[in-house]
C-alpha cells in the first residue's frame, strides 16, 4: 500500500508539471506504468492476505500445540491446524484403548481424576463413543469417548490431563480377568 501511495503521488506530481515541462511529459508514461504495477501488486497482496485469514463459526479459545510448528509450513485443504473451544462448554475427551474396550453405553457413569488439582474424582456421564477406533498421537489405537460433567468443577482449564474410570454393567469375575486372553484366542481362531 505504501508503494502504491508513492507511485500515485509521483504520478500526480508529474501530471501537474507535464503541461509546462517537456521532461516531465516523457516521465509521465513511465510513472503511469509504475502506478499500474504498484496497484496490481497491492491487489495481489490483498488477495493473499484474505486467503491467509482463518475464521471460525464460533467464538472461543484457540487451541494448538506450538505456533512455530505452523509458521511457514504448507498446508493441505481440510488439514486440521487448530481447534476452537468454548470455555463455557467443557467436556471430557477420553481415549479408550482398543485392548481395554468394555461394553459401555451413553449415560454410563465416569469418574475423572486430574493430574493437577483436588483429590478424589469428578463425576461425569458418557455422552458419546466413536464407532471406529483411530490412532492417537501416542501411537495407540483407541476409541474417542466424550463425557459431560455432572457438575462443572471450578478451576478446570482446557487441556487438563488425567485418567478416567468408566463403569459398565457387572460381569462375572472370570470374564473380566480373562477378557484379554479370550479376545486374543478369538482373534487367532477367527471366532
Amino acid at each position: 500500500e505504501q508503494k502504491l501511495a508513492v507511485a500515485e503521488a509521483r504520478l500526480s506530481r508529474l501530471a501537474a508539471v507535464a503541461f509546462t515541462d517537456e521532461a516531465a511529459r516523457h516521465e509521465l508514461a513511465v510513472a503511469k506504468a509504475e502506478f499500474e504495477l504498484a496497484r496490481l501488486e497491492s491487489q495481489h497482496a490483498s488477495e493473499l492476505l484474505q486467503r491467509s485469514v482463518l475464521s471460525a463459526l464460533q467464538s472461543g479459545v484457540v487451541i494448538y500445540a506450538d505456533r512455530r510448528d505452523l509458521e511457514g509450513r504448507a498446508v493441505q485443504v481440510g488439514e486440521e491446524l487448530l481447534q476452537v473451544a468454548d470455555p463455557r462448554r467443557i467436556h471430557l475427551r477420553i481415549l479408550l484403548p482398543v485392548g481395554d474396550k468394555i461394553d459401555v453405553q451413553p449415560g454410563a457413569d465416569i469418574t475423572a481424576h486430574f493430574d493437577q488439582g483436588r483429590f478424589g474424582g469428578v463425576e461425569a456421564k458418557l455422552s458419546a463413543i466413536s464407532y471406529a477406533p483411530s490412532m492417537t498421537p501416542a501411537g495407540v489405537t483407541a476409541y474417542n469417548v466424550r463425557a459431560d460433567f455432572v457438575e462443572l468443577p471450578r478451576g478446570l482449564s482446557i487441556g487438563t490431563r488425567g485418567t478416567a474410570e468408566l463403569f459398565a454393567d457387572q460381569v462375572p469375575l472370570f470374564v473380566q480377568l480373562f477378557r484379554r486372553p479370550i479376545n486374543a484366542v478369538r482373534q487367532y481362531l477367527g471366532w
